[in-house]
């Protein structure tokens, strides 16, 4: 994993914010551990991403505060379009 990919990552949940903890007034690094977490997913398929991206969520804070996975499938659209590819398929 490369620092600009986790980079990415981190960006995407800042500005997606999926529980809206940042635009509640939390610092800016409040999903970094999250980030971190997915940065190091080895996936088949974007599907399979953003379950495990719910799975991280759900595990971070708990199942009502993560919401539904359909929530995570922008999330997940938007890394795999970043085109790095390096942890699909693994």
């Amino acid at each position: 994993m490369s620092k600009q990919y986790l980079e990415s990552v981190r960006s995407i949940l800042r500005r997606v914010d999926p529980i809206g903890l940042i635009s509640g007034g939390a610092p800016d690094s409040e999903y970094d551990m999250e980030a971190l977490s997915i940065a190091n997913i080895h996936a088949r398929d974007p599907d399979e991403l953003a379950t495990k991206i719910h799975e991280i969520f759900v595990k971070a804070f708990d199942e009502r505060t993560a919401g539904p996975r359909g929530k995570y499938e922008a999330i997940a659209a938007e890394i795999v379009a970043l085109g790095i590819l390096d942890n699909f398929g693994k």
